[in-house]
């Protein structure tokens, strides 16, 4: 072994990968304060209870009002009775979509992460000296061991975040 060390040719530098992870810590409890709050507002059970519902209404009440005013409904052609307007505008308040956004970004940070974990490359074990490939190999293992474990910890974070967007109260 040493003498096929001290035989060998020199090799060419590896470039060290440079793998900048998020602070899980402040990641986290950033998450978990979202994740604990709700949005006030005038909470219609109707649209509570059926988060899919909920958000086509929210995207008809805005093509109903705004810029894109309407008297009569896009989708029967009948018209608005106003007080319903203004209840479906309780219900999907400034707080509520001000929230929406806040979660959305955050579930955009969380994918970036996760993307970012899942995209980082070792150099492969034939750059290195023979003496060094088989501790590397092990060392490569437990990265990416330890890789898929933070990948999955990001799609937890994830899915409850976008769960907490479906179901803001």
């Amino acid at each position: 072994e040493y003498l096929s060390s001290r035989s060998s040719v020199p090799m060419a530098k590896v470039e060290k990968p440079v793998a900048p992870y998020p602070d899980f810590i402040q990641l986290t409890q950033r998450v978990g304060v979202l994740l604990g709050r709700s949005v006030v507002s005038r909470v219609l059970d109707e649209l509570q209870n059926q988060p899919e519902v909920a958000h086509w209404v929210s995207e008809g009440l805005s093509l109903h009002t705004g810029d894109h005013d309407s008297k009569n409904c896009r989708f029967c052609g009948e018209p608005i009775r106003p007080e319903r307007l203004i209840t479906l505008e309780g219900h999907f308040n400034k707080a509520y979509s001000d929230f929406q956004a806040e979660i959305d970004s955050m579930a955009r940070t969380v994918s970036d992460h996760r993307q970012f974990v899942q995209s980082i490359k070792l150099p492969v074990k034939d750059l290195l000296y023979p003496n060094l490939r088989e501790a590397y190999s092990k060392a490569v293992l437990t990265c990416t061991t330890q890789a898929g474990l933070v990948t999955q910890y990001l799609a937890v974070m994830e899915r409850a975040l976008v769960a907490k967007r479906d179901k803001p109260f």
